[in-house]
């Protein structure tokens, strides 16, 4: 089966024009711990797709892969994005949210009550 690497940001992913791009396939974005921090599959998808895989694992992404592949979907494999897995990964998800929404040049505000 094909597995295919491609370079997008989460956006990109949930256009509207997405789906008929993925036309039976699996998106995969891995994560930077080899977990995976989303997937879309097919609606066709059976269950077995989650057999085999190393759960909470360096490995996770890659096993879900051949475990999608071995059942015959092909994968899209997307951007390195964040997971959330520990409570410290919430802290820093709430982080990234509050600099998106201030100015850049001035992470001081982050700090101010």
């Amino acid at each position: 089966r094909k597995v295919r690497s491609e370079n997008t940001t989460l956006k990109r992913c949930m256009t509207p024009s997405q789906p008929m791009k993925l036309k039976g396939k699996a998106y995969l974005c891995p994560a930077h711990d080899g977990g995976y921090g989303m997937m879309c599959v097919p609606s066709h998808a059976p269950t077995s797709i989650f057999e085999g895989v190393r759960w909470s694992s360096s490995l996770t992404a890659v096993s879900q892969v051949k475990a999608l592949t071995d059942n015959g979907i092909d994968v899209i494999v997307g951007s390195l994005m964040n997971d959330i897995d520990e409570p410290e990964d919430l802290m820093n998800l709430a982080v990234r949210l509050c600099m998106s929404h201030t100015d850049i040049s001035s992470p001081t505000k982050l700090n101010k009550k």
